[in-house]
């Protein structure tokens, strides 16, 4: 086995800013999705054109965020095999900085 197979998905995810930002545009789009769709399909949509951000808007901002998280993920594997197998678990994530800046806020 290689140590690319080991690799847990969650490092790759948060390893480029690129993939970030993919979870990002995924996350808010399926949500959006997720409260908007039933309030249209019920016709309960004041807005005529509510149909055009759901039915368009919406689901090209998940795909664009779909595209952005394989690309992010297949440039940190690059970076990730570039880098001397013993500096990549030094090297801090997104996730772990995030974490350590939240907890430590006041």
């Amino acid at each position: 086995m290689s140590t690319d197979s080991k690799r847990p998905i969650l490092v790759l995810l948060t390893s480029h800013w690129v993939s970030l930002l993919g979870v990002a545009l995924v996350t808010t789009a399926g949500f959006s999705w997720l409260f908007v769709l039933p309030m249209q399909l019920q016709g309960h949509a004041n807005n005529p054109y509510i149909g055009i951000v759901v039915f368009i808007f919406i689901p090209v901002i998940f795909v664009l965020g779909l595209v952005l998280t394989a690309l992010g993920m297949f440039l940190a594997r690059r970076r990730i095999a570039r880098v001397e197998p013993g500096l990549e678990a030094a090297a801090p994530t997104a996730a772990f900085t995030f974490a350590s800046l939240s907890f430590s806020s006041p």
